[in-house]
């Protein structure tokens, strides 16, 4: 007779991740000031996780892991858990979740600690790029697949493009990105990120500084090179393009 599978273990506890953050801090003996130098956010959103008051988003989540020098996944893996098991089942609406204004994200399969893809659902509530909310960038590459409705995607430097259920686009996820639903109803993408192991510097090198940095999303029509800093426009400039905030802390 074939052999019964096991049940699924039960989902990360999104708690979890606020207790590995408490033990990795304690092993390394680090205030919630020296984490905040070492990853780039702040004190406030690090004291919010760790108290299980505030998700975050995956770059948050990368600059954490890179910080700490762990797998963006192994946040939320179970306390004494140091091999990654052979698999890992998330059911259906069982992920980690983190809801912004323009959208939300449920991670899955997260808890594997040495694992670096980091699959999510993202659903898609913004109709504009504006909408949704500050760009999204972490070091690293990103496929996403669009599962039902319609998306205008936008990544930094590149014009905007239309994408529909069985479209799937590849890019690097270090150049701020963002989307919106097309038409009446929310979009749904499957993603999978891989973090780019080079791009984590050794703790305390600063490289996990926070940026505030603003980045233009949207290009303005006849543009051939960049605005100057000032925002003049100059003659025959155009419009100004939309500005979108990164995310950051």
């Amino acid at each position: 007779m074939p052999r019964a599978v096991p049940p699924a273990k039960p989902p990360p506890d999104p708690g979890r991740l606020g207790a590995n953050l408490r033990r990795l801090r304690a092993r390394r003996g680090w205030t919630l000031a020296d984490t905040a130098h070492r990853t780039g956010l702040s004190v406030a959103t690090l004291s919010k996780a760790e108290n299980g008051r505030q998700s975050l988003t995956f770059d948050n989540l990368a600059r954490l892991a890179a910080g700490f020098g762990v797998a963006p996944s192994s946040l939320f893996a179970p306390a004494g858990q140091v091999l990654p098991p052979g698999m890992v089942v998330t059911r259906r609406g069982q992920g980690v979740r983190h809801s912004e204004p323009g959208f939300e994200i449920e991670y899955l399969c997260a808890g594997a600690p040495g694992r670096h893809i980091m699959p999510l659902l993202t659903r898609v509530k913004a109709r504009t790029i504006a909408a949704w909310g500050p760009a999204l960038r972490h070091p690293g590459e990103e496929v996403t697949y669009v599962l039902r409705g319609s998306i205008d995607f936008q990544l930094e430097g590149e014009e905007k493009v239309r994408l529909s259920a069985g479209d799937c686009v590849s890019f690097d996820s270090s150049r701020a990105h963002a989307a919106a639903a097309v038409g009446r109803g929310d979009a749904l993408l499957l993603s999978a990120i891989l973090p780019h192991e080079a791009a984590s510097a050794p703790a305390g090198s600063g490289a996990g500084r926070k940026l505030r940095r603003e980045v233009a999303l949207e290009r303005p029509e006849g543009a051939v090179a960049a605005r100057p800093r000032n925002g003049n426009a100059g003659k025959g400039g155009g419009r100004r393009p939309r500005r979108v905030k990164d995310e950051h802390g």
